[in-house]
């Protein structure tokens, strides 16, 4: 693109000392973010800094001598402690604003979107959509509805709905929770076209922002929710990009440990997609296939020198698919005589007690493993369920989900006891 000369770093403590140059540039004391005081570290400084508070200015002998900040070598404690404010004459300044109702009012039968972040994943997935660790928590954008409203709407947990607004349309699997509040919805903002056919909630919310700073309106879009007209469900794993398929209405890429595994719906025959995947792999791979024409479920395997390279599974509900990151580990698994059943099932090579979903990405532990330790008494908070399973013991932002899950389940256990005859 013709700049070259201007990316032309060397290591991360290039990047981090120009970054920190410009919090110094035309500061004068007007900004709280300066990180000159470390200008003169270079890369030894950035290796070993440890977390450090701004700001980190030059003070007067650092800035004579280009010696950095000896005065305030580790930041500062207690921002705005003197008293002064980063304006010129050190002064705060309390603006007087007129508030106002969002620019979008609802209307009768809408339900007002927000939207935000989800706990493992940030912004758009362009660096945390490739952990499959932390795609195991949430692997997909929910649409998180109070039961009231889902009850209203004639729409279940795990039913796929569209998204209305004014702006756009997206499609997305709903979960009902008292934890949103009645007339709200709630929708992730992380999905994009890359990593959602039809999930992506930007073409949705409404384009109002702050006259003043800015801030776009993405807590209050007014949208209507109506259950999908899908025929049929189904879950893709695979090394590729999934194959173009007209009759696909909704699709979710999720990175796994081998591969990608893609949530699917769609309208009209399954067989176009199933097409579609045989085109893109080639003639010479060979499949195999399963279906059980009382239920309407269908499996697909693709396989190349007897490993598998490809697998599908097909229903009319998604509620029956396989679809949790073990299938990833089924990818280059062994095609031999006899096995090719347990294969089409989704069921690992070396079968083991189902975790249950994900719920500490950390250490991989599942909410059944979690179920299990409660109820046998060995955990009555957070701490001990953490002794015995180690959920919650590395990062910590599973334990508001461990304490719930706690919660719920004594409530239940203590319910129990008190039943007649019990």
């Amino acid at each position: 693109m013709g700049f070259a000369q201007a990316f032309s770093f060397e290591s991360a403590a290039d990047v981090f000392m120009e970054y920190a140059a410009m919090t110094n540039f035309e500061n004068n004391g007007t900004r709280a973010l300066n990180l000159a005081g470390l200008l003169q570290g270079g890369v030894q400084m950035y290796e070993s800094l440890d977390p450090v508070q701004w700001p980190i200015p030059l003070d007067p002998v650092g800035a004579n001598r280009h010696e950095g900040n000896t005065a305030q070598p580790v930041g500062t404690t207690r921002m705005l402690g003197d008293g002064r404010f980063y304006h010129t004459d050190g002064h705060a300044r309390l603006i007087p604003i007129t508030p106002r109702g969002p620019a979008n009012q609802l209307a009768v039968g809408d339900l007002a979107l927000l939207t935000g972040r989800i706990r493992d994943h940030w912004h758009t997935l362009t660096r945390t959509g490739r952990s499959a660790t932390l795609s195991q928590h949430i692997d997909e954008s929910v649409l998180t509805i109070h039961p009231d409203n889902a009850r209203q709407l004639c729409i279940q947990d795990g039913d796929l709905a569209d998204i209305t607004s004014a702006w756009g349309t997206a499609i997305a699997r709903v979960a009902s929770s008292d934890e949103v509040r009645k007339g709200d919805v709630f929708l992730p903002m992380h999905w994009s076209k890359t990593t959602s056919l039809s999930g992506a909630v930007d073409g949705v919310v409404n384009p109002a922002v702050d006259p003043i700073s800015g801030q776009p309106e993405f807590k209050h879009t007014p949208v209507r929710i109506t259950r999908s007209a899908i025929d049929w469900h189904g879950v893709f794993v695979g090394y590729n990009e999934l194959p173009q398929v007209t009759a696909l209405m909704h699709a979710t890429r999720v990175r796994g440990q081998d591969g990608y595994r893609w949530k699917l719906a769609g309208q009209g025959s399954p067989q176009t997609f199933r097409e579609a995947v045989n085109n893109q792999l080639g003639p010479e791979v060979k499949s195999a296939r399963y279906a059980d024409e009382h239920t309407g479920h269908q499996s697909w395997l693709w396989y190349a020198h007897s490993r598998v390279i490809a697998l599908a599974f097909i229903g009319p509900s998604s509620a029956l698919l396989p679809s949790g990151p073990e299938l990833n580990t089924l990818m280059g698994s062994p095609v031999e005589t006899g096995r090719a059943h347990r294969l089409l099932a989704g069921v690992q090579s070396d079968p083991r007690a189902d975790a249950g979903p994900i719920v500490c990405s950390c250490f991989g532990i599942g909410r059944t493993t979690l179920v299990q330790a409660i109820e046998a008494g060995l955990a009555k908070d957070v701490g001990e369920l953490g002794h015995h399973t180690r959920a919650g013991t590395n990062c910590g932002s599973c334990r508001p989900e461990l304490k719930k899950l706690l919660r719920s389940l004594q409530t239940a256990l203590i319910g129990n006891r008190h039943m007649p005859g019990q």
